[in-house]
């Protein structure tokens, strides 16, 4: 088997999100990928995470594969492009993002969608045309000491910031956030979400420790994500299924990009389990979270510039 199985999974979704985007240059919201906003209109604000679109686009747009027929199509690029530039004038003025009601300056949703559009600048070899700082300075003032996953994001979201702008500060600001996430990891190597452990959102975590391992070969980093992968593992099957009985958020799905860099045994294990079909995929998520587990599906394949 190879990773070629998660590509085709993650390529097959990006119809389906290319379908959220306003296309329209004309447009005020040229960019805008929560569709409830700028289209039907039943909502007066975007919610940021729907942004994450450019980190697919920019992903299916790099992605040398046969059967990727978005593979260096200019029209790609233009569209990731506008989606990190829609949600670049959609902040607020200190920085963050509304998710779930306007004006709720949510620590998730900035750290989130910062993440994906400096990734799809570092991807696509661009610099932001506004100033992203104002964003990262939000981050550094807050935490959400609750939820492991979207520190570890916020983590990453600052070390791309340093890629991008070139400035070194960004990275000093990781660190500490790094610093704070590696703290966060009980002695039985789970990263706690909501007070109790998660395989689903510890996945998630495990993905952005390999992405920032992979931008700093960090030894600690490495170190903690082969303690979250003793935790994780003992509760997966042969093909990657697990119950989520007992756990904090009861999620069901798992991300795969972190096996990838540290156990490429279980990621094994999951991609036996997609091609029975018996573990959750891109295509049975929502509008909203099939973005987020579709770029991460596009990694795990990704080979161009990525061992």
């Amino acid at each position: 088997m190879s990773r070629t199985i998660f590509a085709q999974c993650g390529v097959s979704q990006v119809p389906r999100i290319l379908g959220f985007i306003d296309q329209d240059s004309a447009s005020s919201t040229y960019g805008c990928a929560d569709r409830a906003y700028w289209h039907y209109k039943t909502i007066d604000f975007s919610n940021a995470r729907f942004q994450e679109a450019a980190l697919v686009l920019a992903l299916a747009y790099l992605l040398p594969m046969e059967s990727n027929r978005f593979y260096r199509k200019d029209l790609i690029k233009d569209w990731a492009m506008a989606a990190i530039n829609f949600w670049a004038k959609s902040r607020h003025a200190d920085g963050s993002t509304d998710e779930s009601y306007p004006s709720e300056r949510h620590f998730c949703s900035t750290a989130f969608s910062l993440y994906s559009v400096t990734e799809a600048l570092v991807l696509l070899g661009e610099k932001p045309r506004q100033d992203f700082g104002v964003s990262g300075t939000f981050l550094i003032r807050n935490d959400n000491s609750d939820v492991a996953n979207q520190e570890a994001c916020a983590a990453l979201a600052l070390y791309n910031l340093s890629l991008v702008s070139g400035e070194e500060t960004w990275k000093a600001a990781a660190d500490v956030k790094i610093g704070k996430l590696l703290r966060m990891q009980t002695k039985d190597g789970s990263f706690l979400e909501y007070g109790g452990f998660d395989l689903g959102y510890d996945t998630i975590t495990l993905s952005f420790l390999a992405g920032l391992y992979q931008k700093t070969s960090r030894a600690d980093i490495k170190a903690a994500a082969e303690r979250l992968i003793a935790k994780i593992q003992p509760f997966m099957d042969e093909d990657g299924y697990f119950s989520n009985e007992g756990m904090s958020r009861r999620t069901q799905f798992v991300y795969p990009y972190g096996f990838r860099i540290f156990a490429p045994a279980v990621l094994q294990r999951l991609e036996g389990g997609l091609q029975k079909d018996v573990i959750l995929n891109p295509s049975w998520m929502d509008d909203r979270y099939c973005m987020p587990l579709t770029a991460n599906y596009l990694m795990t394949g990704f080979t161009e510039g990525r061992s």
